[in-house]
């Protein structure tokens, strides 16, 4: 995983120890060290005794991640953004204002169908930006800071672990989305 630290404004490469030295992970890191990017290595694997924890129906809960879709009363479909929270415990889902929908809106990961109800949109503005924030009333979505990325099969989320202000044309973006999945450019 990578993303740009502005503290220190340096790329942060992290990766694991157990597959730092996979041919594909030394061809990416010979061909960014031009960059001079900063390596940070975990050990990722950790031994397992083969116990499974016991779940309770009650610790299951529907997470929701930026990319995921929702669906409103109607059947109309948009794209999660980001989480946001209003302290101390008020949760909502950033996305389009022009989502806006008089009722409730229901989670749809990708290749799914709409699960847990979400909540209402709270405010929503078109102008000067297109923005919306959904509420989450029902307590059983958790918000996660991660983007959903299952098309991959190594990196299905991708944590959100810092910001960074695009300062510059021709900055390396990413998306993600029900419609879009996720795709860079």
């Amino acid at each position: 995983m990578g993303y740009i630290n502005s503290k220190i404004n340096n790329i942060i490469i992290a990766s694991c120890n157990e597959t730092r030295n996979e041919n594909s992970n030394a061809a990416f890191i010979n061909a960014i060290r031009k960059y001079y990017p900063i390596f940070i290595y975990y050990n990722c694997f950790e031994s397992s005794n083969n116990e499974i924890p016991s779940l309770k129906s009650y610790d299951i809960e529907d997470r929701i991640l930026a990319g995921d879709g929702i669906r409103d009363y109607y059947g109309g479909i948009c794209s999660v953004g980001f989480w946001a929270r209003l302290q101390p415990n008020k949760n909502f889902i950033a996305t389009a204002g022009h989502c806006d929908s008089s009722r409730s809106y229901y989670l749809i990961p990708w290749n799914s169908t709409p699960t847990a109800l979400i909540g209402p949109m709270q405010d929503y503005y078109l102008e000067p930006i297109d923005f919306g924030l959904i509420y989450i009333e029902n307590k059983d979505v958790q918000p996660i800071p991660s983007v959903r990325n299952t098309d991959s099969a190594r990196y299905k989320e991708l944590p959100i672990t810092d910001i960074i202000p695009v300062s510059s044309n021709g900055a390396h973006l990413c998306l993600s989305g029900i419609e879009s999945h996720v795709k860079c450019g």
